[in-house]
């Protein structure tokens, strides 16, 4: 599988900026079809070593990459070349640092609905980890066919945003649904922080009501790497379906401690006898 990526050092000039990079169209189509064929599977076989949900107009299929038993290697085998590529891993790694783990693999389905498929938020773990996302759109993805949507530079003001609500001892995951968001920035934001916030909330007025300003449209093949501090949500499907698959890297938890030499030398022997279906993380 032959892809063309940027430089890394545009990509995290953008990322730093924005919060968000789009490689558009970077699969082939026959590559694009060989992946869907292993998204439709994991969406429709019930194996015990992943789970399957649904959570309004989406249903999923959680798949944690080291459990994808031997037997089963082949059903990954596409996805997983694509995001053995180097690139991502520089990616990632370069954001979030050289420890920098896939701890799932997300294939999901949404079906035209009224809502849209998620709220706007930001990802806020209960221990602050950082986290990063790639998302590769199977299906072309318009503001009508459930296009994701993300505020280009609301990372860095979360990042903020979440400082100042620590030294009042308010916890990160309380700054996670808009309206949360949209309190603490009244409470602590500055007046440009504020005259920021206001230019977003003529587009965005609650958890689930919002114009399609921030959508992020693109074609089948594409795929989206973005910074989960920043505000986003799942897009309205009004017609057809979209399908896609999300990879999910987070910094270790304990990342101090993980450092310890008997800590990485316990993960290389675990690496060895199991490895990551990526070769990475």
């Amino acid at each position: 599988m032959r892809i063309t990526t940027p430089p890394l050092s545009e990509v995290l000039v953008t990322l730093e900026r924005d919060g968000i990079y789009v490689l558009n169209q970077i699969l082939s189509a026959g590559d694009i079809e060989a992946i869907r064929a292993e998204a439709e599977w994991f969406l429709s076989a019930q194996q015990p070593w992943y789970k399957l949900g649904s959570q309004g107009p989406e249903s999923f299929a959680v798949v944690s990459p080291r459990s994808v038993p031997h037997s089963a290697l082949d059903r990954s085998r596409n996805i997983a070349t694509l995001f053995s590529n180097s690139f991502f891993e520089r990616v990632c790694k370069s954001y979030l640092g050289n420890d920098a783990i896939i701890d799932r693999i997300i294939f999901s389905r949404s079906k035209a609905s009224e809502r849209p498929i998620t709220l706007w938020h930001t990802d806020q773990q209960s221990e602050g980890r950082l986290s990063f996302k790639f998302m590769l759109y199977l299906t072309d993805a318009s503001e009508d066919t459930g296009a994701f949507s993300y505020v280009p530079g609301s990372h860095a003001m979360m990042r903020i945003l979440l400082s100042k609500a620590a030294k009042q001892g308010i916890p990160n995951t309380d700054l996670h649904t808009f309206e949360q968001i949209v309190d603490n920035f009244k409470r602590f934001g500055s007046d440009e922080e504020k005259a920021w916030f206001a230019d977003i909330t003529r587009h965005i007025t609650g958890d689930f009501a919002s114009d399609d300003h921030f959508s992020v449209a693109a074609k089948q093949g594409s795929i989206l790497l973005f910074d989960t501090k920043g505000m986003h949500r799942g897009g309205v499907v009004r017609h057809g379906e979209r399908l896609l698959v999300r990879l999910h890297c987070f910094e270790p938890e304990r990342r101090n401690k993980r450092r310890s030499w008997p800590h990485r030398a316990v993960n290389l022997l675990r690496m060895t006898l199991k490895p990551n279906l990526f070769g990475w993380g």
